[in-house]
């Protein structure tokens, strides 16, 4: 109080947001709502707001989903709601995010069973392509603790693991058809790469394109079909303990799926496929290392031969 007036009034503000004053953090949900209000002053809320954490602002942030300005900042902060609407507003908006905004968005529709529904039930119907999930986020998907969510994700993929001798069956059939297949007819330079930004990005970096989340490819072009067709069938043969995937359920039901980048006493952060997610330790509900690969088994059954062919000769051709 004795600054709040003076010329640190900006930093006292931020500080009593910051730990939770129950006062400034209901003046910022009044700015925040209010838009009339200089757009300055509603954005110094939102981030305000956004920093502490404040669980009464999340009602706000889902509304925000339906302001352009404020849409891409609110996505994730919206997946802390339980309310179906923040999937019908998303889905709504796909069409007119960018690529960023697009992965956020998807990330939070597969968050949780209120929002994964609607997402599965658009793509049912088709008005969203089944390759509009990533691998991983198909991972995700699977690890909600919600029968029906799973059930239906097996009605539209199909059960996508498979025995090793099933497996094995798969890799040779792959095998023969790559060594069959007119390669002077493949095109690798425009068709393999869309399907690896596609299928494999957001977790991969081949050249200058991808993510970092799993293992650098560039430089295993060296290894040869095999080796590609092999992790694509069984990624889960071998799987190092730097890329084991962590499983994190929140204590307001929302599944973030991601491989531990640092840890605290206070503070888990995982690596996803959409950037670092720090979860407070207190707000784990239940936590789980998994053994398997964050690319789901059998994933090559969701590409077209044409699809896998370009994909296979990308990957062996050097950078």
């Amino acid at each position: 109080e004795r600054f709040a007036g003076g010329e640190a009034a900006d930093a006292v503000q931020r500080l009593s947001a910051a730990f939770g004053d129950a006062a400034v953090l209901a003046r910022m949900r009044l700015v925040l709502a209010d838009v009339k209000a200089p757009a300055k002053d509603r954005r110094r809320a939102f981030d305000l707001l956004a920093r502490s954490g404040d669980p009464e602002a999340v009602p706000l942030f889902v509304k925000l989903l339906a302001e352009p300005a404020y849409r891409g900042d609110a996505i994730p902060l919206a997946a802390r709601a339980s309310d179906p609407t923040v999937a019908t507003t998303l889905l709504a908006a796909l069409p007119e995010l960018d690529a960023r905004q697009r992965g956020a968005a998807i990330s939070t529709l597969v968050s949780k069973p209120a929002f994964a529904g609607p997402l599965l039930e658009a793509i049912v119907a088709g008005r969203l392509p089944r390759d509009s999930l990533t691998a991983a986020q198909g991972r995700q998907l699977r690890g909600i603790r919600d029968a029906a969510v799973a059930a239906r994700v097996d009605a539209i993929w199909g059960r996508l693991n498979e025995s090793p001798a099933a497996a094995r069956a798969t890799m040779a059939r792959l095998k023969k058809t790559w060594a069959e297949a007119p390669q002077w007819a493949i095109d690798h330079k425009a068709h393999g790469r869309a399907v690896f930004t596609r299928v494999c990005a957001n977790c991969h970096v081949h050249g200058e394109v991808g993510g970092k989340l799993g293992p650098n490819l560039t430089g295993s072009w060296m290894n040869g079909p095999d080796y590609f067709i092999e992790n694509l069938v069984d990624p889960n043969a071998v799987v190092g303990p730097d890329y084991q995937l962590t499983v994190v359920i929140t204590d307001d039901g929302r599944s973030i799926n991601g491989i531990v980048a640092e840890e605290t006493a206070a503070a888990l952060v995982l690596k996803t496929p959409d950037g670092p997610v720090t979860v407070p330790k207190d707000a784990i509900d239940e936590r789980t290392t998994s053994p398997v690969s964050m690319i789901p088994s059998g994933l090559r059954e969701n590409l077209p031969e044409a699809d896998l062919l370009a994909l296979l000769k990308f990957l062996i051709t050097k950078p």
